[in-house]
């Protein structure tokens, strides 16, 4: 029945398969061209100081400039930049695979900025704090680091500032991502909620939100998200983490409120810079500050 047109005299059901199937064999082939070509250029260039010696921020975001330009749908641009960074990601990491110092722990959002700006065949390596990041890039440790520097509800961060005056990295690449914070707990109504733990930085950005006029409770105030993410698996508490962290908890989102994703503000964003040293860094930066 599958090899019948379709009612409009269209190909049918398994004519469409066949021909999906079809364009998969010719993706998969240039997907392997294009890793040969970047074993290549890795073996022209001569490099003996690994990965970091072929990877170039201006030269990924020449590539990418050229996939927007060359878009023209059904997939977005932020779709197709996301395929083809994943791409580049793969085909950089043959020989070994970048090692990009973040701050933790695993969930951050600053993690999630790793994957958006490097892929995901990229070796994360998670810090305990932005002074251990820059540390790490510059002992060689880690090959980039990626740092928050600014949020659109508490402004510039600080810590990340100070630390560029001292340190001899500098900026060579920025991720803009949007934050969306979770409300995860294991009771059944919200009358049974006696604590929401949370990251300082949480509770200012969703201060907002409607749901607090329902729950008078205590607030308890959480070094990480990932750190309040454990504690709701109490019957009694809520925590208030961020997407990452509520997909690796084994806490489920509260029956009271199913669903309930809590968007800081209209247009909250979290911006990150990737750090590196002088040698790798170019005065052309790359952005990769899609709008979600």
């Amino acid at each position: 029945m599958g090899k019948e047109k379709s009612s409009d005299g269209g190909p049918g059901l398994d004519d469409l398969r066949q021909r999906i199937d079809d364009v998969d064999a010719k993706i998969h082939q240039l997907i392997s061209e294009r890793a040969r070509h970047a074993q290549a250029v890795a073996i022209a260039k001569g490099g003996s100081d690994g990965p970091v010696e072929y990877y170039r921020p201006e030269r990924e975001a020449q590539v990418l400039r050229k996939v927007v330009e060359r878009n023209q749908g059904p997939l977005t641009n932020a779709e197709m930049t996301r395929l083809f960074r994943e791409i580049m990601s793969a085909c950089l990491a043959q020989e070994e695979p970048l090692k990009v110092a973040y701050l933790g722990p695993e969930g951050t959002f600053t993690q999630s900025a790793v994957y958006k700006h490097f892929g995901h065949s990229v070796n994360a390596l998670s810090m305990a704090t932005i002074n251990e990041i820059f540390h790490e890039v510059e002992s060689g440790v880690a090959d980039f680091g990626i740092v928050p520097i600014e949020n659109s509800t508490a402004g510039y961060v600080s810590h990340t500032l100070d630390s560029f005056l001292t340190s001899p990295l500098k900026i060579c690449g920025e991720v803009e991502l949007r934050i969306r914070q979770h409300l995860l707990g294991s009771m059944d109504d919200l009358t049974q909620v006696i604590r929401v733990c949370a990251h300082p930085q949480s509770l200012a950005q969703c201060r907002a939100c409607s749901i607090w006029p329902y729950i008078m409770v205590a607030v308890v105030r959480r070094p990480c998200s990932c750190a309040a993410c454990i504690t709701c698996s109490h019957c009694d508490v809520l925590s208030l983490s961020g997407h990452n962290c509520s997909r690796t908890s084994s806490c489920s989102t509260s029956a009271a409120v199913p669903g309930r994703v809590l968007s800081p503000a209209s247009r909250n964003c979290a911006r990150n810079v990737a750090t590196s040293t002088p040698r790798v860094a170019a005065p052309c930066h790359t952005s990769s500050g899609e709008k979600a």
